[in-house]
C-alpha cells in the first residue's frame, strides 16, 4: 500500500454491493414500474426476415 494512500476506517458501518456495482439489487426493496402501454403486433411482409 502506498504511503500516501487514503484510509477510510469504516468500523461500525455496513458498505453495501451496490457501492461496488452500481447495477446490483442486493438488499434493496424495488419494484420496477409495470408498463401500461399495450404492445402493438406489426405484419412484417418481408419473408426475408423469418
Amino acid at each position: 500500500m502506498p504511503e500516501d494512500a487514503l484510509i477510510i476506517d469504516l468500523h461500525g458501518y455496513t458498505v453495501y454491493p451496490g457501492f461496488i456495482d452500481p447495477f446490483t439489487d442486493y438488499a434493496i426493496e424495488f419494484e420496477y414500474p409495470k408498463n401500461e402501454v399495450p404492445m402493438k403486433l406489426y405484419i412484417v411482409l418481408n419473408p426475408a426476415i423469418f
